[in-house]
């Protein structure tokens, strides 16, 4: 206890401890100030001031320079509008989750934080089409992708380029650890061998855990490309607990515009390669002066 302070007590209002009287009084200044809502929709139609919290479900929402920001930097694509309905058995699209899984991405990447793709129920998915860069800025900045474990959070994708990867992350700083990662999902091809699933461009000290990748014309892109913003090279990146499935080419090691010959310190830990067996497929490709 200290004089001011002020705890919510759930259902019943606001208090504020008052250290000359010892105890604690109703506080009906902030009980009309933090209030608790269900959705996004309704958090952006209250009113705002610097300073404002409003508790969202479970997440408290602060307002900072004119936006609302959850405090614990986690977006959950369902409260942008995701809906997992994806008939996995017909591939079927009911909803397209696109623009709520891209609103999720640009408000993580203001923060550098977490874009949350929750489970979905047993034979259904999230449908989402296009190229997402998880970069945010510098050298070592990017977003995080992160669901409840690989057999629960689904995603099926194709690319709007299919030159371009579904997630790409590039930070092109050797030696320094970088923020970008996936894990805790699935990331299924909606086109049999469409697209590029993950590509990583110079990133470094990172991990990629609990995550399956099927279908797609290339699973694992690790490529070290000096274009502009991209990487220097691609060292010490752990791919752990993972299982591609029938990608045309499982796993692709390329340099482009004379981009480093170095990948040193990539590993592979606990990753299942199966269903290579078509004309064509290709389980690792190790390009030229890699």
């Amino acid at each position: 206890t200290w004089d001011g302070r002020t705890v919510s007590v759930t259902s019943i209002g606001n208090y504020k401890y008052n250290s000359s009287a010892g105890q604690w009084q109703r506080d009906f200044i902030t009980d009309r100030q933090v209030v608790n809502i269900n959705n996004i929709s309704e958090l952006n139609n209250l009113d705002t001031w610097p300073g404002r919290a409003v508790i969202v479900v479970n997440d408290t929402y602060k307002y900072i320079n004119g936006e609302w920001i959850p405090q614990n930097h986690i977006f959950n694509i369902r409260d942008f509008g995701a809906v997992a309905n994806y008939d996995v058995l017909t591939k079927t699209i009911l909803t397209d989750s696109s623009s709520a899984f891209n609103d999720a991405v640009i408000q993580a990447k203001k923060v550098s934080g977490i874009v949350y793709v929750p489970s979905c129920e047993d034979g259904k998915a999230y449908y989402i089409k296009g190229n997402w860069n998880l970069t945010t800025r510098g050298y070592t900045e990017g977003i995080r992708i992160r669901g409840d474990g690989k057999q629960s959070s689904i995603l099926f994708a194709e690319p709007n380029d299919q030159t371009k990867p579904i997630f790409g992350g590039e930070t092109g700083a050797p030696g320094n650890p970088s923020n970008i990662s996936i894990g805790g999902v699935s990331i299924i091809s909606h086109q049999k061998w469409k697209g590029i699933a993950i590509q990583t461009n110079g990133l470094c000290l990172t991990e990629f855990a609990d995550w399956y990748i099927k279908d797609f014309e290339v699973g694992l892109d690790i490529i070290n490309d000096t274009t502009a913003p991209g990487g220097i090279f691609t060292e010490f990146v752990r791919f752990r607990d993972g299982h591609l499935r029938a990608n045309k080419t499982q796993i692709r090691f390329r340099r482009v515009n004379n981009g480093d010959p170095s990948f040193h310190g990539v590993n592979f830990d606990a990753v299942v390669m199966d269903g290579t067996d078509e004309a064509g497929m290709i389980g690792i490709d190790v390009g030229e002066g890699c």
